[in-house]
Protein backbone atom coordinates (compact mmCIF):
# COMPACT_ATOMS: atom_id res chain seq x y z
CA UNK A 1 0.00 0.00 0.00
CA UNK A 2 1.49 3.55 -0.90
CA UNK A 3 2.46 5.75 1.98
CA UNK A 4 -0.72 8.39 0.64
CA UNK A 5 -3.28 5.27 1.16
CA UNK A 6 -1.64 4.22 4.26
CA UNK A 7 -2.33 7.98 5.43
CA UNK A 8 -5.42 8.03 4.17
CA UNK A 9 -6.45 4.91 5.72
CA UNK A 10 -5.49 5.49 8.67
CA UNK A 11 -7.24 9.10 9.06
CA UNK A 12 -10.84 7.82 8.11
CA UNK A 13 -10.40 5.07 10.41
CA UNK A 14 -9.51 6.79 13.16
CA UNK A 15 -12.25 9.46 12.25
CA UNK A 16 -14.32 7.37 12.18
CA UNK A 17 -13.72 5.47 15.42
CA UNK A 18 -13.94 9.15 17.40
CA UNK A 19 -17.96 9.43 15.56
CA UNK A 20 -18.35 5.84 16.90
CA UNK A 21 -17.66 6.95 20.57
CA UNK A 22 -19.74 9.83 19.87
CA UNK A 23 -23.88 9.68 21.46
CA UNK A 24 -26.30 8.07 18.93
CA UNK A 25 -29.54 9.85 17.90
CA UNK A 26 -32.38 9.11 15.47
CA UNK A 27 -31.76 10.55 12.01
CA UNK A 28 -32.59 10.96 8.23
CA UNK A 29 -30.02 11.28 6.19
CA UNK A 30 -29.12 11.61 2.12
CA UNK A 31 -26.11 10.65 0.63
CA UNK A 32 -24.58 10.88 -2.92
CA UNK A 33 -21.69 9.45 -4.81
CA UNK A 34 -19.58 9.09 -7.94
CA UNK A 35 -16.58 7.58 -8.58
CA UNK A 36 -14.99 5.81 -11.83
CA UNK A 37 -12.70 2.31 -12.66
CA UNK A 38 -10.14 2.61 -15.23
CA UNK A 39 -8.79 -0.83 -15.11
CA UNK A 40 -5.18 -1.76 -16.80
CA UNK A 41 -5.85 -4.03 -19.42
CA UNK A 42 -4.76 -8.39 -19.38
CA UNK A 43 -2.55 -9.78 -21.47
CA UNK A 44 -1.38 -13.34 -21.83
CA UNK A 45 -3.87 -14.68 -19.87
CA UNK A 46 -4.22 -18.73 -19.40
CA UNK A 47 -7.46 -20.77 -18.80
CA UNK A 48 -7.35 -23.32 -15.95
CA UNK A 49 -9.50 -26.09 -14.81
CA UNK A 50 -12.26 -26.97 -17.45
CA UNK A 51 -10.48 -24.40 -20.24
CA UNK A 52 -7.26 -25.02 -19.20
CA UNK A 53 -4.79 -24.58 -22.02
CA UNK A 54 -6.74 -21.95 -23.90
CA UNK A 55 -4.88 -18.64 -24.09
CA UNK A 56 -6.45 -14.86 -24.08
CA UNK A 57 -4.78 -11.99 -25.41
CA UNK A 58 -4.79 -8.22 -25.13
CA UNK A 59 -8.20 -8.45 -23.06
CA UNK A 60 -9.15 -5.03 -22.87
CA UNK A 61 -11.28 -4.08 -19.99
CA UNK A 62 -13.91 -1.15 -20.50
CA UNK A 63 -13.50 1.59 -18.63
CA UNK A 64 -16.80 3.02 -16.19
CA UNK A 65 -18.22 5.18 -14.24
CA UNK A 66 -20.48 5.18 -11.39
CA UNK A 67 -23.45 7.36 -9.34
CA UNK A 68 -26.07 6.85 -6.98
CA UNK A 69 -27.44 7.98 -4.21
CA UNK A 70 -29.28 6.49 -1.15
CA UNK A 71 -31.70 7.96 1.60
CA UNK A 72 -31.57 6.35 5.19
CA UNK A 73 -33.55 7.29 8.64
CA UNK A 74 -33.33 5.26 11.98
CA UNK A 75 -36.00 4.87 14.28
CA UNK A 76 -36.81 7.27 16.73
CA UNK A 77 -38.56 4.71 19.38
CA UNK A 78 -35.88 3.63 22.14
CA UNK A 79 -37.05 0.19 21.67
CA UNK A 80 -36.37 -0.11 17.76
CA UNK A 81 -33.26 2.58 17.53
CA UNK A 82 -31.28 -0.43 16.12
CA UNK A 83 -33.82 -0.33 13.38
CA UNK A 84 -33.23 1.58 10.19
CA UNK A 85 -34.39 1.73 6.37
CA UNK A 86 -31.74 2.71 3.53
CA UNK A 87 -32.68 2.47 0.15
CA UNK A 88 -29.87 2.56 -2.51
CA UNK A 89 -29.36 3.26 -6.12
CA UNK A 90 -26.79 2.77 -8.29
CA UNK A 91 -26.32 3.37 -11.77
CA UNK A 92 -22.70 2.07 -14.04
CA UNK A 93 -22.07 3.63 -17.28
CA UNK A 94 -19.26 2.52 -19.28
CA UNK A 95 -16.68 5.06 -21.04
Amino acid sequence: MKRGAKTLFVGVTGVSLLLLLSPIHAEVYVAAHAGASFPADLRNVEGTGTIQGVKFNDLDLANAFTYGGKVGYFSEDKAFQWLGLRPKSLRRTLM
